[in-house]
């Protein structure tokens, strides 16, 4: 089985249930050698406990959505001594597959909140445009798509569609929007495909390289999967 690179959203660790024992299994089912965490990683009591699972594994890679421990994320340290927490605008290309991430959710007014920095519409087009031509886009904040309401899902939807209109990639990577209920499955905006992951109900995608694409799965398996 050919190396898998894992990608999550939304887990919000700390609820009390039992998600960092998924996280492990999903690792250990697709013989995954990275992790990548789009946000929302949550808050647990004890982060060592993450560490010991998780660290040993694979290499771990995160950005920051509005729920996350980003003093945590800061100063972890994989087992080679590489940074846990991306850039923003960074690019890792996983065997010929470039990723581009950018960090956080929009407020109009930027700002923090919960010890969490928000970036205004203009920083967030800011960073998108420096990823143009990437095959994923990554990011936590959800880009609205084609056919969806602006009045549903708020300006800061609308700001994010900017941005992927902008740096046009084949395929944009979110979450954020878990509590809406909006079922992991594809979209449109413009030519990209939008892939809405939620991991709180038990969604992660596995980056097959060797094929260029993407499946979405569950306990049950391959949801379905996505060409990039």
């Amino acid at each position: 089985m050919e190396c898998g690179v894992v990608f999550v959203s939304d887990l919000h660790l700390g609820r009390g249930d039992d998600r960092l024992e998924w996280v492990v299994e999903w690792l250990e089912e697709n013989d995954a050698c990275v992790l990548v965490s789009l946000g929302d990683l949550g808050h647990m009591a004890d982060w060592n406990l993450f560490e010991k699972l998780v660290l040993p594994r694979v290499r771990f890679y995160a950005i920051y959505g509005n729920h996350d421990d980003l003093l945590w994320l800061e100063n972890l340290r994989n087992l080679d001594g590489s940074r846990v927490l991306l850039k923003d605008g960074e690019v890792f290309s996983f065997s010929g597959v470039r990723v581009g991430f950018v960090n956080g959710i929009i407020s109009p007014k930027g700002g923090w909140k919960d010890g969490i920095p928000r970036k205004t519409p203009e920083e967030f087009l800011y960073v998108s445009k420096r990823l143009k031509g990437v095959d994923i886009l990554a990011m936590h904040e959800f880009p609205l798509p084609d056919g969806f309401s602006q009045e549903e899902f708020g300006s800061a939807s609308l700001a994010a569609r900017k941005s992927v209109l902008l740096s046009k990639p084949h395929l944009v990577l979110c979450g954020h929007v878990h509590y809406r209920r909006v079922l992991p499955n594809t979209y449109r905006i413009g030519d990209t495909r939008l892939l809405l992951l939620d991991s709180s109900f038990g969604y992660y995608a596995v980056l097959r390289s060797s094929t260029r694409r993407l499946d979405v799965m569950n306990e049950d398996g391959v949801v379905f999967s996505v060409g990039i």
